[in-house]
């Protein structure tokens, strides 16, 4: 989202620029993104049909359909001149700069950089050594500014923090809770490790046994793969949970509503820089419960002293005892609520999108 919102943007503040996009995988924004876009393209090796892979068992494999296509694309691609290649994550970081190194005139190479140590790692390989072909880095966040530097060796002067932004003009209109309602957690995000779906649940299993005459409810949503799904599933019917207190509910194109039954978003990250999740449900009005070393929200909360708690990593009691205070604190959930929304208002294209036209203007 965050790539389709700058390329919306500068479609209009930008006039001049000729933008091209190529993506590695297909997904739901491509169309999006080829209306923001000059030109728009998949990485050709990908996507090789049927009839050609038939065709290539037929031949016992004597043409190479990979790395004719693979041919293909660079041709296609070695007489452009591109001022700057913007790699907007650092899994399109490899792909990035066997283009930089194929055009006849080099560009400039800026990487976005949205990921944390475990996922650079497992999704890179020897990004130290690589990541010296890049020419600037723009950080989601200071958390991920200083991981760069200390686990990477990159120079600070080669960093650029730009908070990660959203479009905040889609989020409903803020309404006051029923002090006699189910007092609900909510989270969002995709049900895997790095969101900490199993964890979420853990602090559920905590609460009920600690303080099962508490009128709480938790409640998450997000795309749901079949093997999480499955696992999550038994793990609530193994420990005594019903759908009246846990459910886990797919993901909807007005995920937004969501916000408006949670009193607290609960953000069970192990790694995540500055989720676009919990920057709209701060603009929104809800109090935020994080990790320790797990995400770049922690500093505008230590910033602002307030608008949440930040608990130690994997800390599942201590979760628990937030939440509990939240419970029986209700006026604090309403400073908190006005801290958030006033200082998640500024992370917008409209305040970030400046920035990084100045950095692209003169790397």
């Amino acid at each position: 989202m965050l790539l389709l919102y700058l390329l919306k943007w500068l479609k209009n503040k930008r006039t001049d620029w000729k933008i091209d996009v190529l993506t590695l995988e297909k997904g739901p924004l491509d169309q999006e993104l080829k209306e923001a876009s000059h030109n728009f393209n998949y990485y050709y090796e990908r996507y090789i049909s049927k009839s050609q892979y038939y065709i290539k068992r037929l031949l016992h494999n004597n043409f190479n359909f990979e790395n004719h296509y693979k041919e293909k694309f660079y041709n296609k691609y070695k007489e452009q001149k591109y001022d700057v290649i913007y790699a907007n994550t650092v899994v399109s970081l490899p792909m990035a700069i066997l283009l930089k190194n194929n055009f006849t005139t080099v560009p400039k190479l800026i990487c976005n950089v949205h990921e944390l140590p475990t996922v650079i790692d497992t999704t890179v390989q020897n990004f130290k050594e690589i990541a010296q072909e890049v020419d600037l880095f723009i950080a989601g966040s200071e958390l991920v500014a200083d991981t760069l530097v200390k686990d990477y060796h990159i120079p600070s002067d080669k960093i650029k923090v730009v908070y990660d932004f959203t479009d905040l003009t889609l989020l409903p209109p803020y309404k006051d809770k029923n002090a006699d309602s189910t007092f609900v957690i909510g989270a969002m995000g995709a049900m895997n490790w790095r969101k900490g779906n199993d964890l979420f649940l853990l602090s559920a299993i905590h609460l009920k046994k600690k303080y099962p005459e508490l009128n709480i409810k938790f409640e998450w949503m997000g795309t749901q793969p079949f093997f999480e799904k499955e696992i999550i599933k038994n793990d609530i019917r193994k420990a005594g949970l019903t759908s009246d207190y846990i459910q886990y509910n797919n993901s909807s194109v007005d995920y937004r509503e969501f916000f408006t039954k949670m009193n607290i978003l609960l953000l069970t990250s192990r790694e995540d820089p500055f989720p676009l999740v919990a920057i709209e449900a701060g603009a929104y009005g809800l109090p935020l419960i994080t990790f320790d070393k797990a995400t770049g929200i922690n500093e505008i909360i230590t910033k602002n002293k307030g608008g949440g708690f930040i608990v130690p990593y994997l800390d599942i009691e201590a979760i628990v005892e937030k939440i509990v205070f939240y419970y029986h604190n209700r006026d604090q959930i309403k400073k908190d609520s006005d801290i958030n929304r006033e200082s998640f208002k500024e992370f917008t294209i409209e305040n970030s999108g400046p920035v990084i036209i100045d950095i692209l203007e003169n790397i």
